[in-house]
């Protein structure tokens, strides 16, 4: 039997805007607009991308704007976020979040 292969990521685009809950089983890519809850096993915030709300993921990338919290297990190290945002653990990656 042969190993699954990995989803590629669901994507919101610029230009597209969400509000609710999101639950995605992979990887999600947002370079448009989400207020609300979203729950993935990785979160990439694009550049250009912007969160309000609460993030529920194994793996944050925050390379756009976040107003929000995030729950994520540990992660060996990250630099602090320069969003307004709180992590509940040391796990999310911050990568140029804006504020």
């Amino acid at each position: 039997m042969q190993p699954e292969a990995e989803a590629p990521p669901s994507r919101l685009g610029p230009g597209v805007g969400i509000q609710g809950v999101l639950e995605i089983d992979g990887e999600l890519v947002i370079s448009g607009l989400v207020k609300g809850r979203i729950a993935a096993s990785k979160l990439v915030i694009a550049p250009g991308g912007y969160v309000e709300g609460d993030i529920v993921a194994r793996e944050v990338v925050i390379s756009g704007r976040l107003n929000g919290r995030v729950f994520a297990p540990p992660s060996p190290s990250r630099p602090a976020p320069k969003s307004r945002a709180a992590s509940f653990t040391p796990a999310s990656r911050w990568n140029g979040a804006r504020g």
